[in-house]
């Protein structure tokens, strides 16, 4: 009897596996009346393999991601073929490339003039092939190239620019960035500036101007127009024929500080100069101490006087005392001392030791007082001192070098010097 009974549609399709090449298909199994023998692989209506009785099926060569449609038919011994499944859909995975090319190399400029350039690199590699390179400058994208050559247009003269690139691939992978290489184009040699004025001095001051000078820029390669003087945000322009200015209206008793710009005869300024300060001058104190008072002579010997004094006021503090004897500065002592805690005293009384008097002679002393300021007192009454008589007497000893020998002088008696033994006064007479 011939078996004409075909086997029944197998259970349905289930796909696993995907990938950008291949999928994995597995079905229920078919029944018929003999037995299954084997199955038919059908893609997108076309037979692509025949199999055993096998639940599963791995498709191979397939393209990424495109869509595919599989049916599967069970075939007993007898040859009968069964209907086939539902068809199974499937779109395999993108062929997806996630590597980078590698970075640009050796950025080099050539061609550089005040306004152009080329940027040169060497080529990156990809695994699947380098479309284009980024290009930027200072941080900004300016252009997208397929070679590695960059025409940069529009710069400006004497100007520094930073330029990077970027490899891309087709499936936009970006490389890392290549080393930064920076361009300056040419300098138009009519905005080169002149150096920088130097050496500036201070030449006068007053209560509301300052004058100063300069030394001219060493380097002049477009001519000279002038100066300008900067101070406080403030601009005084200045002629090319000197190298002195006097800058008025100021504030008196005030520092400012000073620099000068040349201009060159395109009037494009140089660097500044270092600068100088400097004050306006302060009218300040004009009031002198009060004259000194009380002047009295205590200690008089034959040799020397001490002399007292009270001391002089003054609006902002007297700062010494000049001593004069016969009318000639004789020497100038301080006002005030520093006690043993470091702090400034100003004694109410001065004293000061005239030494190197002769003896038995009469002198004319008198202060004056002088504060920080330099204003000058008018000076103290006059006193008069006379130093005792030469202090001479048996008990007073000379040494020889080996021995003390009683003293002796020599007095001028109107034709001759004579020879006398020292005298001692002792309060009453002369011993």
């Amino acid at each position: 009897m011939v078996d004409t009974e075909a086997p029944s549609a197998p259970g349905a399709i289930v796909t696993s596996n995907i990938t950008s090449t291949s999928a994995t298909l597995t079905w229920g199994a078919a029944t018929d009346n003999i037995g299954v023998t084997s199955y038919y692989v059908y893609r997108d209506g076309v037979r692509i393999a025949i199999l055993g009785n096998v639940l599963t099926y791995n498709a191979t060569g397939l393209a990424a991601s495109t869509n595919y449609g599989f049916v599967v038919r069970a075939v007993d011994g007898a040859g009968n073929l069964g209907n086939g499944t539902a068809v199974a859909y499937l779109t395999t995975a993108s062929n997806a490339d996630t590597q980078r090319p590698t970075t640009p190399q050796t950025l080099s400029a050539t061609n550089i003039t005040k306004s152009t350039f080329t940027l040169n690199w060497t080529a990156s590699t990809d695994n699947v092939g380098v479309t284009g390179y980024e290009v930027y400058r200072n941080n900004a994208r300016v252009s997208t190239v397929t070679g590695t050559t960059y025409s940069a247009t529009n710069l400006q003269a004497g100007t520094a620019y930073s330029y990077y690139v970027i490899a891309l691939d087709q499936a936009g992978n970006r490389s890392n960035g290549s080393a930064v290489l920076t361009v300056t184009t040419a300098t138009d040699p009519t905005t080169q500036p002149n150096s920088a004025p130097s050496d500036l001095q201070l030449v006068d001051t007053t209560l509301t101007s300052i004058t100063i000078s300069w030394a001219a820029p060493a380097s002049q390669p477009n001519g000279l127009s002038g100066y300008i003087v900067l101070y406080d945000g403030n601009e005084v322009p200045t002629d090319a024929s000197t190298t002195q200015a006097t800058i008025s209206g100021l504030t008196e008793s005030t520092t400012y500080e000073f620099t000068v710009v040349a201009l060159s005869s395109t009037n494009v300024r140089s660097e500044e100069s270092a600068p100088l300060s400097a004050t306006t001058d302060h009218s300040g104190d004009t009031t002198a101490p009060t004259r000194p008072l009380n002047l009295v002579a205590s200690q008089v010997s034959d040799q020397s006087a001490t002399i007292t004094w009270t001391a002089s006021t003054d609006d902002t503090g007297v700062y010494s005392y000049t001593i004069y004897l016969e009318g000639v500065e004789l020497d100038n002592i301080e006002a005030f001392y520093l006690n043993e805690d470091g702090e400034t005293v100003y004694p109410s009384t001065l004293t000061y030791t005239a030494p190197f008097l002769g003896p038995n002679t009469t002198y004319e002393f008198y202060v004056r007082a002088e504060d920080a300021a330099g204003n000058v007192s008018s000076g103290s009454d006059i006193l008069t001192v006379t130093t005792l008589p030469p202090r001479v007497g048996a008990d007073v000893k000379v040494w020889t070098g080996a021995s003390w020998n009683t003293a002796e002088v020599k007095v001028w008696n109107g034709t001759a010097w004579v020879v006398k033994p020292v005298k001692t006064w002792n309060g009453s007479s002369w011993l």
